[in-house]
């Protein structure tokens, strides 16, 4: 029996993970079978996300203190900067995944699908075995 190749809809190709992951933190792991994966920036999002609103409050509160402004508001931007970075990371990590689980599926078709056949009358032996053909180039100097 043949495998036969078919058309996979957008949000399941690499693509579709990777905006998935945008989305959402983890979807597109998730979507991939990676549970721990998407379960761990899950976390790390979540994380990032809530300090750098929690400094974002905490410098709005300061007021006329400059110095504790200054402190804040750069804490703040640090979580920000380490929230984008991490999401850019997820987007690509949920991409390479994706693409990965098709080369797999891709590797696993039968011979049919790419155009030869399992059994051919020029590979088979006299006693009808068979035996693997076999090309050999030499270059010498």
């Amino acid at each position: 029996m043949a495998l036969v190749a078919s058309h996979r809809p957008f949000f399941s190709s690499p693509t579709g993970a990777l905006l998935k992951s945008v989305a959402f933190p983890g979807w597109g792991q998730w979507s991939n079978g990676k549970r721990q994966k998407a379960a761990i920036y899950f976390a790390v999002e979540t994380y990032f996300v809530t300090k750098a609103l929690i400094w974002r409050h905490r410098a709005r509160e300061s007021g006329i203190e400059y110095d504790t402004y200054d402190h804040r508001r750069d804490r703040r931007n640090f979580f920000t900067w380490l929230t984008g970075i991490t999401i850019f990371v997820s987007m690509f990590d949920a991409y390479a995944d994706s693409y990965l689980l098709d080369l797999e599926r891709t590797r696993r078709l039968d011979d049919e699908f790419w155009g030869g056949k399992a059994h051919s009358d020029l590979d088979l032996d006299a006693l009808g075995r068979n035996r693997p053909l076999r090309l050999s180039v030499s270059l010498s100097f």
